[in-house]
C-alpha cells in the first residue's frame, strides 16, 4: 500500500510537470502519440511532403471535376481518404519487410550456430550434420 508521504510527494511533483507552456512546446508535442496517422484529424502528415500531396489533390480535382458544394465535400473525402490508402499501403511494406528481415536474419542465425559451433572432436557441427555421422558420439553410424 502506498504511504501518505509517497501520496504526498507525488502531488507536489505532479504540480510541477502541467506539460507544455509555449506554443512551439505543444506543438512538438502534438504528434507525440501519433503512430501511423491512418484515423488523424489530418491527411498530411508532418513527415509527409505537402508540395506531393497538393499535387495530388490537384490531380483528383481536375478529373472529377466537382460541381457544387456537396461534390466539393466528397472530392476532398477521396483525397484524404486515397492518401491515407497510400499511406497504408507504405505502412504495410514496411511491416512486411520488418518481418520478413527477422524471419532471414533468425535463419541465418541458426545456420551459422550449425556451421561454426564446433563438435568435441574439432569439425563444425554442420560437418556432422552433413554426414550424419560423428566418430566422437555414442551410437554414430560411423562408431
Amino acid at each position: 500500500m502506498t504511504s501518505d508521504k509517497s501520496i504526498a510527494a507525488n502531488r507536489r511533483n505532479a504540480r510541477l510537470s502541467t506539460g507544455a507552456r509555449t506554443q512551439e512546446g505543444k506543438d512538438a508535442v502534438r504528434q507525440n502519440a501519433l503512430k501511423h496517422g491512418l484515423l488523424s484529424a489530418s491527411a498530411l502528415l508532418p513527415t509527409e511532403d505537402l508540395d506531393e500531396f497538393e499535387a495530388f489533390s490537384e490531380a483528383i480535382c481536375t478529373d472529377l471535376k466537382p460541381v457544387g458544394e456537396m461534390e466539393n465535400l466528397l472530392v476532398d473525402r477521396i483525397i484524404s481518404t486515397a492518401w491515407r490508402l497510400r499511406r497504408a499501403g507504405i505502412l504495410e511494406t514496411g511491416i512486411l519487410a520488418w518481418y520478413f528481415f527477422g524471419v532471414l536474419k533468425d535463419r541465418a542465425e541458426a545456420e551459422a550456430r550449425r556451421n561454426v559451433i564446433p563438435c568435441v572432436c574439432g569439425a563444425n557441427s554442420g560437418d556432422h550434420q552433413r554426414r550424419g555421422t560423428c566418430p566422437c558420439v555414442e551410437g554414430s553410424r560411423e562408431s
